[in-house]
């Protein structure tokens, strides 16, 4: 067997070299990469002189895979299979973090908690058996015996047919496992099945995968995708218990924060790892209480955390929530406004407009700062972010903090109702109706007004329904007002009740029967 500092290095052009097997960054293994990192003599020198002067080495993320899983396969069932390309890791745009069955809008929420998997407690250098005993399972003995399984399989004559001391952590039992993984192929298949919607047949090659490679080579994603086929029913039966061990297995993947950070990009908050998306997913089931599992939030939370912890940033959000409303814990808006602010800082721009938010009136134990509120809407304005267009544009209207701009305001209204801001829509739709900064245009207020009902906001369904009941903008349509005022009270906008009877005591005989048909419909 080569020494310790033979069978990794990198070339002049970056790429990895385990084993004189070329392959780029992406697509190396994890342990690879930071080996070679690890020993290169001037981030060695700097890091031992100060060790918090070089930032953390990033690893690639991915898009989520979340498909149909009963759509028709791509592929037909039984045909042959696909042939293998290049990559191992290659992971497909998917879409946001969901779980098969089950509330995406909640799924895909993140969070962290303070205190839970800080540098130096489980989870940062802390063993395999300190991680798993942290959570009081033994998740992770899988993977130990996957990086066992892969020296065995790579044994040969004149081989690593001896490892003394066969540890998860041995430089030598690392090395085998890296080799093994540049072999392996039965990952690489299950993705190709799975991209052409063969879930059952992709199953089996995950399983295999996951067996055989360590976390930090692979078996983290085939692990995840091992519990996504059996929590979609590929599995034998019910099969939740295992699905839900093997997320845990990849959630408490091995994390160094300076080599193994992941990538984070403010435009696609959802990339991530296969560790982030685990722990992301056992949160909601445990917050959801899903596939026989009973509601835990404070476990919710811990996976939240842990989501957080290795690198997901837009997990510092869901906790701030859980803590800001007292979903399911008490109400704490200084611990809330903590996580936002982590989130903040790592340039995630919802967790900004939270902060500002709580700048801005102030809270318990949070001191209301009006500059620093504006400053924070302004980074997250940086990414188009609607909310914090909203929420300057208000600031520019009234002149709280800012000097009044009527200009301006219009401006950021309209550029938040562009990207999709209900209130922005029913602000802009106002200003047309009103003719404030703008020239009186009750059309173009129309159909402001009706994108906010259509987007269930309950002054856009009145002021769109005002419009319609007195032929405002367009002609006047009494059942269609009635019923976007029926939807309007049950949201508990007040005055709705008022003005339903109004309309309704106008109405013919033949208006009431489509007026009832209508509010079926909406």
């Amino acid at each position: 067997m080569a020494d310790e500092q033979g069978p990794v290095e990198m070339g002049a052009d970056k790429t990895i070299f385990v084993r004189g097997k070329r392959l780029p960054a992406a697509e190396a293994p994890k342990w690879a990469i930071c080996s070679v990192i690890s020993r290169l003599p001037a981030y060695n020198l700097i890091l031992r002189q100060n060790p918090d002067a070089l930032p953390p080495i990033v690893q690639p993320t991915r898009m989520p895979r979340n498909p149909d899983y009963t759509a028709p396969p791509k592929v037909p069932v039984g045909s042959p299979l696909p042939q293998l390309g290049k990559t191992r890791f290659g992971m497909t745009a998917g879409g946001d973090i969901a779980l098969p069955g089950a509330d995406a809008s909640i799924a895909a929420e993140a969070g962290a908690l303070p205190g839970g998997f800080e540098a130096g407690g489980p989870g940062s250098g802390a063993t395999s058996l300190q991680r798993a005993q942290a959570y009081g399972l033994g998740a992770l003995s899988a993977d130990s015996a996957a990086t066992a399984n892969c020296v065995r399989l790579l044994s040969g004559p004149n081989e690593l047919t001896q490892v003394p001391h066969m540890s998860a952590t041995s430089r030598s039992v690392e090395v085998a496992a890296a080799e093994y993984a540049l072999r392996d192929t039965d990952l690489p298949m299950g993705f190709a099945l799975f991209d052409q919607g063969r879930y059952a047949e992709a199953l089996p090659y995950f399983e295999k995968a996951a067996r055989n490679l360590s976390n930090l080579n692979g078996g983290d994603e085939a692990a995840l995708f091992v519990a996504k086929l059996l929590l979609a029913g590929f599995g034998k039966g019910d099969e939740s218990k295992r699905a839900i061990e093997a997320l845990k297995r990849a959630a408490l993947t091995r994390y160094v924060e300076r080599f193994h950070r992941p990538v984070f990009d403010p435009a696609n908050p959802e990339l991530n790892t296969a560790s982030g998306e685990a722990a992301m997913m056992l949160g909601a089931i445990y917050r959801q209480g899903l596939y026989g599992v009973p509601v835990d939030m404070k476990e919710a939370c811990r996976w939240y955390g842990r989501a957080a912890f290795v690198g997901h940033v837009a997990a510092y959000k869901i906790l701030g929530d859980i803590q800001y409303f007292g979903l399911g814990v008490p109400r704490d808006p200084k611990a809330a406004f903590a996580n936002y602010e982590r989130g903040a800082k790592r340039d995630l721009a919802a967790a900004q407009v939270a902060v500002g938010d709580m700048l801005h009136d102030g809270d318990d134990g949070v001191p209301a700062n009006l500059p620093r509120a504006i400053a924070w809407y302004r980074e997250a304005l940086k990414h188009e972010d609607p909310d914090a267009a909203y929420a300057l544009a208000t600031a520019y209207e009234s002149g709280k903090g800012v000097p009044v701009d009527h200009e301006v305001a219009f401006g950021l209204y309209r550029q938040a109702a562009l990207k999709g801001s209900t209130e922005a829509r029913v602000a802009i739709g106002e200003h047309f109706r009103t003719g404030t900064f703008v020239p009186r245009d009750e059309a173009t207020a129309r159909r402001w007004f009706e994108l906010a009902s259509q987007q269930g906001d309950p002054d856009g369904m009145f002021n769109y329904a005002a419009l319609l009941a007195n032929g405002r903008g367009g002609e006047r349509d009494l059942p269609r007002a009635w019923a976007w005022l029926k939807v309007a009270a049950a949201k508990a906008k007040q005055e709705a009740a008022t003005a339903m009877a109004a309309v309704e005591a106008r109405m013919t005989a033949k208006d009431k029967e489509r007026a009832m048909a209508l509010s079926g419909a909406l």
